[in-house]
């Protein structure tokens, strides 16, 4: 099955989507630190904005971009592919960096309040 991008197989995109749904989309709402926030966009969903949204984004920029998808370039999920933010929260621009590079933490919006986390405790 090809996974190198841009001949992957569909299905290696729907492998990618179960991944993250499973281990990143189920630990943070079943963590202790998930406080009713907004909804993160499902994976790979291109939004124009983030204002009604919270995100995964950068610990060395937390906040400045808002995680989109994991992308393959030479080895599974190497790159990360995020929407550069502007104050507004609309993305202006996108950027990719090595996935082994890159300190998630999770930007925890609820109302105009956003909650930058950066340790999760999942509930057994």
């Amino acid at each position: 099955m090809p996974w190198r991008e841009p001949n992957n197989y569909d299905d290696w995109d729907s492998i990618a989507v179960a991944i993250y749904e499973s281990v990143v989309s189920r630990s943070l709402e079943e963590s202790s630190e998930w406080d009713k926030f907004d909804a993160v966009p499902k994976y790979d969903k291109r939004t124009d904005c983030y204002s009604n949204s919270s995100y995964l984004t950068t610990k060395d920029e937390s906040g400045a971009c808002a995680f989109i998808c994991f992308e393959t370039k030479s080895f599974p999920f190497d790159t990360s592919l995020f929407g550069r933010l502007d104050e507004s929260n609309v993305v202006i621009s996108f950027e990719r960096r090595k996935t082994d590079s890159v300190g998630f933490v999770l930007a925890g919006r609820s109302g105009d309040v956003v909650t930058i986390v950066d340790t999760l405790r999942v509930l057994p």
